[in-house]
Order: structure tokens, then sequence, then C-alpha cells
């Protein structure tokens, strides 16, 4: 009789301990109309593309990259634009790198919470496209750490 009423027991939690469904993004991560992004960097450097595989890649799993709009009315999924990216200085100065980033996450169509993010960086004795690449990835791990808690209103990377 015991094993009996274990069974259907052990079938319902398993089903609440199954993964959760994975968060989409749009791929590429879109620029948002109006941006202040120097033209060669957007060119040169594929930062859209560079940016989508960061999050893929941090977040093992949790975020699978859909092509085309991003469609926000079913399941959960996180629309990112990036807002700027930018760089100066040479290889015998340094790089300085700018990245800023907005994102919303929905579920079934209803805003669940926002942010805004920054990341600055400093490379020396390589090219600007490989530090953007770079800072793509460190802002991957601060969306990441976002998405463990969302909060609305956010100013991640900073």
């Amino acid at each position: 009789m015991r094993r009996i009423l274990l069974l259907p027991l052990l079938l319902l939690l398993s089903g609440a301990v199954a993964a959760e469904e994975p968060i989409r993004i749009q791929d590429p991560i879109p620029l948002v109309d109006g941006r202040r992004i120097d033209p060669e960097i957007i060119e040169s450097c594929d930062i859209q593309r560079g940016f989508t595989e960061a999050l893929v890649r941090e977040m093992k799993g949790r975020i699978v990259a859909v092509p085309g709009p991003l469609d926000t009315s079913k399941g959960r999924a996180l629309k990112i634009e990036i807002d700027d990216a930018d760089w100066s200085g040479n290889w015998f100065i340094g790089h300085v790198q700018l990245i800023q980033t907005r994102g919303t996450l929905y579920e079934d169509g209803r805003k669940v919470a926002s942010f805004t993010g920054v990341r600055n960086l400093r490379g020396d004795l390589t090219s600007g496209c490989y530090n953007l690449t770079v800072g793509f990835r460190a802002h991957a791990w601060d969306i990441k750490r976002w998405l463990k808690k969302p909060v609305d209103g956010a100013q991640i990377g900073r």
C-alpha cells in the first residue's frame, strides 16, 4: 500500500523539480534606435553577435538565442539592447572601452524587471575589438548575477 502512495508523490515532486524553462533572447542582440555607437565598431567587431554568444556561453543553458524579433508574450524572454559601445586609445597607451546596455525580463508578456548596464574596461597590447569582446563577456556575467534576483530599475556592471 505504501509503495502505491509513494509513486504518485515521487512523480509529482519530480515534475516540480524539473529544470526551469530557458530564457529567450534575440539573436543577434539589437542596437538601440538612435544609438551613439561608432559605425566602425559595428562593422569591424560584430558586437551584436559577440554579445549574444557571450550571454549564451555564460548562462550555460539558462538562455537560448532565437533568430528574429523577440516575442515577449509567452514564456520567459529577456529583451536586451546595446545602447552604446565606444573605444579610445591605442596599443601604445592602452585602450579604454565603454559598453552600455538595457534589458527587460518578461514572463508571459508581463514585465518582471528591467536594468541598465554599464561596463568600463582598460586593455593593453590588444585590439579594440578584442577588448570589447572581453567587456561583453564581463557584462554577460553582470546580467547572469542580475537574473538570479531581478530587481526593477537596477544599474548593473558599475
